[in-house]
């Protein structure tokens, strides 16, 4: 999870912990730091600048596969978080599903439109596009690794409308 953010508060790894999942958040505000070593002990928050930070090193110590199954990326400005995409070796590192945050509500659409062009050519299949808390604010894609794909869910519907949460809830 690369940018952290609050340790519950909009916090996409929070539930996956709930779950018995590990991993390693990075957050650069050493205040947030604190309260994840407050309020989630147990999670593994390392303060850290994301745009200098050495990803395959880092990978490498919790997969020997070279295979990661989630990775979230949400740094602020939608310019760092794409910066942050292209310092990440996906030449030598897979995740499953990559969660990205575009802020296309409060950004123009180049970054969102790099970082799919991008994730695509990387082996990457866009699932769901501008995930919104309402109609107009989308900020997120969904990613699926094409590796990732099998009989069981070759079927995944595609849908690049803005998806709101509501919607996801009723779909769950």
């Amino acid at each position: 999870e690369i940018g952290g953010g609050a340790p519950f508060y909009g916090n996409n790894t929070a539930l996956l912990s709930e779950f018995g999942w590990s991993g390693i958040s990075l957050e650069w505000d050493e205040s947030l730091c604190n309260d994840w070593k407050a309020f989630r002990p147990d999670s593994n928050i390392l303060h850290a600048n994301a745009l200098e930070f050495d990803y395959y090193t880092e990978c490498k110590k919790i997969s020997k596969d070279n295979h990661i199954d989630y990775l979230q990326l949400d740094i602020d400005p939608a310019v760092n978080t794409y910066n942050l995409l292209e310092l990440i070796p996906f030449d030598k590192i897979t995740f499953g599903v990559i969660t990205y945050e575009h802020d296309w509500y409060i950004e123009t659409s180049e970054y969102r439109d790099l970082s799919r062009k991008f994730l695509i050519d990387k082996g990457y299949i866009l699932i769901v596009a501008n995930i919104s808390p309402d109609d107009d604010s989308p900020y997120e894609d969904w990613w699926i690794h094409k590796d990732c794909i099998n009989s069981l869910n070759e079927n995944i519907k595609i849908d690049t409308n803005i998806i709101t949460v509501e919607c996801l809830l009723n779909f769950i």
